[in-house]
């Protein structure tokens, strides 16, 4: 096992936790801070890598099923499939909970990122016209939550005439309401 790390800028990455087992080798990436986008990038790119490693640990597992299943064995080789398949059931259950951790990363990090975009009251186009006329499709919204329909993310807002909600997808551009904006030489 490899671990190694370094500071870059204002931030420590760790830049690889590596274990070979069984011929296959899991890389987990971690870094503890950055910019939200930059990080929820790295974290998508390391759950599909995880998630390909996982299948290729599946197939294995399969393979030694199929041939601990075959009569005729000598027990010797039966002895060290049944440790090999231990060491990559073990294996498996690591990369399940590290893709059960960057599952719920990915959410948090995403749900803070909205946050942050959506603070205070803003105006949300969703047309670069709107976006060149200065006519927003919504104006002077607040950041209510995120919802869930379908498989689809969604934000909800509050407007002066209700709550709307909004897929992020569809969202050119978001910015704060000349109202709500601190006048210069203030904060």
């Amino acid at each position: 096992m490899v671990i190694s790390s370094k500071f870059v800028g204002q931030r420590w990455l760790w830049t690889g936790i590596a274990m070979s087992i069984c011929g296959l080798e899991v890389i987990a990436t971690s870094t503890s801070r950055g910019d939200s986008l930059d990080v929820i990038a790295a974290r998508r790119d390391e759950e599909r890598a995880l998630l390909a490693q996982q299948n290729q640990v599946d197939a294995q597992l399969d393979k030694l099923l199929l041939e601990m299943n075959e009569g005729g064995v000598p027990t010797t080789q039966r002895n060290k499939s049944l440790q090999r398949s231990q060491t990559l059931d073990l294996m498996r259950q690591t990369i399940s909970a590290r893709l059960k951790d960057l599952q719920h990363e990915i959410r948090t990090l995403t749900r803070k990122q909205e946050e942050e975009l959506f603070a205070g009251t803003f105006d949300v186009y969703l047309d670069s016209a709107e976006l060149t006329a200065g006519k927003p499709s919504v104006h002077g919204a607040t950041f209510d939550r995120q919802l869930e329909f379908n498989g689809h993310r969604y934000v909800r807002l509050y407007t002066s005439h209700g709550w709307i909600v909004i897929d992020p997808a569809k969202i050119v551009a978001v910015k704060s309401c000349p109202t709500t904006r601190p006048s210069d030489g203030t904060l």
